[in-house]
């Protein structure tokens, strides 16, 4: 009895597959504990330089927040952590990730900013505080060198806001 070309075809694979073998690979992974008194974690990328994981508590302090910073190497192991107490009024409105720093614009309702910068290396914060003039609309960072830069406005007259978030410088 001859097989057809489907057939023949078909013993033929099943013949040299017994010779195949899967490899399978194990990643790293890591489970994070997450009802540890924070919420809003939000995990920062920095390629070789592992990630930060940024939360804040759920209860409020005399009117403040706890946020805090873990960073981990890419071996998933914590490395370094910190924190600082915000106003419970501030929220994240803008951030941004450069290659080694994370900046994070904080604002209330009132035009009141806090502009947080970490280093990833080493988790330094500098912490600059001021105010927006009242209407003023801003919309997502840049940075170059030591200025953060928004693109903003006061009713439909757009401007530049920068910040050296160094010396706070405005």
């Amino acid at each position: 009895m001859y097989l057809g070309i489907k057939q023949s075809l078909i013993i033929i694979t099943l013949l040299f597959s017994v010779n195949i073998y899967a490899q399978v690979d194990y990643e790293k992974r890591i489970e994070l504990e997450l009802d540890d008194g924070f919420v809003n974690e939000k995990l920062l990328e920095f390629g070789e330089l592992g990630f930060v994981l940024r939360a804040v508590s759920k209860e409020k302090t005399n009117g403040k927040e706890e946020w805090k910073y873990d960073k981990y190497n890419t071996n998933l192991e914590k490395v370094v952590s910190t924190s600082l107490m915000l106003d419970k009024k501030l929220y994240v409105d803008e951030s941004l990730i450069t290659k080694e720093r994370t900046h994070t614009l904080f604002k209330d309702k009132k035009g009141n900013f806090r502009l947080i910068t970490i280093n990833v290396k080493d988790l330094k914060v500098s912490d600059i505080k001021g105010a927006f003039l009242k209407k003023v609309w801003t919309k997502q960072l840049a940075a170059l060198g030591d200025y953060v830069y928004l693109p903003a406005g006061i009713r439909k007259e757009p401007f530049i806001y920068a910040i050296n978030w160094k010396t706070g410088d405005k």
